[in-house]
């Protein structure tokens, strides 16, 4: 299984507010620049959201499917697309708790895949 680490900020915050990752490019080829596999993701929400940081698991499977699990939030399932070189559009549906209920949230992004391939950013 392919591990990968991003810092900063990640699409899943409660799949409410819309934010972006933080993270350095490296030199690589495009081979690497995919989102297939499983990333460790360290969620830094937008201040005004009130959330605290958290760490989640995303999986985006070879195939265009994409699992991500948040251990405040629970599950989100979606699809991922390439668009070009290192870039892909993103679209995944979850629950998120929003007091005593919980609300189906959708979110759409655009990521980019840099050139080390263990790092991407996008709102």
């Amino acid at each position: 299984m392919d591990t990968r680490r991003i810092a900063g900020t990640s699409i899943m915050a409660l799949m409410v507010v819309l934010l972006a990752t933080v993270a350095s490019a490296q030199s690589g080829s495009d081979v690497k620049r995919t989102l297939a596999g499983s990333w460790i993701v360290d969620v830094t929400p937008a201040p005004e959201s009130g959330i605290p940081p958290f760490v989640n698991l995303a999986s985006f499977t070879r195939d265009g499917r994409i699992i991500n699990v948040s251990p405040t939030e629970g599950a989100a399932v979606g699809e991922w697309i390439k668009t070009s070189s290192g870039q892909f559009a993103v679209t995944f549906m979850g629950f998120a708790k929003v007091g005593a209920d919980f609300l189906l949230a959708k979110i759409r992004a655009t990521l980019e895949v840099h050139d080390s391939g263990d790092t991407f950013t996008g709102p």
